[in-house]
């Protein structure tokens, strides 16, 4: 029986509000397990910044400048990779997967932020008027991105999670072998 190792692993916390942990079964040497997890920990936190909806970066276009702006962005090519696939998640799955409803989720965030309750139906009603995909214009010749109704709102939420890890998985297999 061969030796049983046990993995090495590198757990990071404050990319996307969640705990990612990579680990490493091969047994390979520590130190190109750091090197690894450092550039792994450099393509988490560059998609992070890319769909954060919270926080702008400088030299960065993100969710958070798509949301504030009524001009036409240009996007950098994961950013535009991302904004299509939602929009096609969302063709397939009968709008039920909807970045666009940032702005229903911008008031639940407001609202438990600030210790109150239950947002009003109203409220709710409202914001919902402006949750339509379609309010999203992709132009692919330019890679830029423009929201055509100023109250649409993005928000990447789990599917920016998972899709942010996935590119970061392909990434590995693609360096890593």
């Amino acid at each position: 029986c061969a030796e049983r190792r046990e993995p090495k692993s590198r757990t990071f916390f404050g990319y996307f509000d969640t705990f990612i942990t990579v680990y490493d079964y091969t047994g390979g040497r520590k130190k190109d397990f750091d090197a690894m997890c450092a550039d792994v920990e450099g393509e988490i936190e560059k998609y992070h910044k890319l769909l954060d909806i919270y926080n702008k970066y400088e030299g960065v276009v993100n969710l958070a400048q798509i949301n504030e702006s009524d001009e036409e962005l240009e996007v950098s090519p994961e950013l535009f990779e991302f904004l299509s696939f939602a929009v096609e998640m969302h063709e397939e799955t009968g709008g039920e997967v909807n970045i666009a409803f940032g702005a229903v989720l911008e008031i639940w965030h407001k609202y438990r932020e600030e210790g109150v309750r239950v947002p009003s139906a109203e409220i709710l009603d409202e914001a919902n008027l402006h949750t339509d995909i379609k309010s999203l214009s992709l132009n692919a010749e330019k890679m830029t991105a423009l929201r055509l109704d100023e109250k649409m709102k993005l928000d990447a939420g789990a599917l920016g999670k998972g899709y942010a890890l996935e590119a970061v998985g392909e990434y590995i297999r693609e360096k890593y072998g």
